[in-house]
């Protein structure tokens, strides 16, 4: 596995995953923003849940992963990707607010003090996801 930039890594699979006549050797996983997290426990994605993972996967992975392709992933493969996704939430991620247990929960606490939709908000990597959300607490004079 190696990263290409920040924002994206390539993680060879052990355990290729067999598609018709081919095999996927290899995925390109991009780090996801506020939109492809939509519906997903934030904090169940960072512990690499695999019900979130199936879920999430589809949306950032290319080739585009199917949930008949994650659920018969090799585990070992499984766990790479899935510490590559949580390894996207960095410490810059985090405000001494924490981290809601959804997206839409961030979503909804910018959206009551700056009067934005979630869909104005979906193209936030989750780092300006927080920041905002931060913002919003500070203007707000949430505790």
């Amino acid at each position: 596995m190696h990263n290409d930039t920040q924002n994206q890594a390539v993680i060879e699979l052990d355990d290729p995953i067999k598609r018709g006549d081919s095999f996927i050797t290899s995925l390109t996983v991009r780090k996801p923003k506020a939109g492809a997290l939509r519906g997903i426990s934030l904090i169940e994605l960072a512990n690499l849940n695999v019900s979130a993972l199936q879920i999430v996967l589809p949306r950032i992975t290319e080739p585009t992963l199917t949930a008949h392709d994650i659920a018969n992933m090799d585990p070992a493969d499984l766990l790479a990707v899935g510490a590559e996704v949580a390894g996207f939430f960095g410490e810059q991620s985090r405000s001494p607010f924490g981290i809601p247990g959804e997206v839409e929960d961030a979503m909804a606490d910018i959206a009551g003090v700056f009067h934005w939709t979630p869909a104005a908000m979906d193209g936030f990597t989750i780092d300006e996801l927080m920041a905002w959300r931060e913002r919003a607490r500070q203007r707000s004079g949430a505790e």
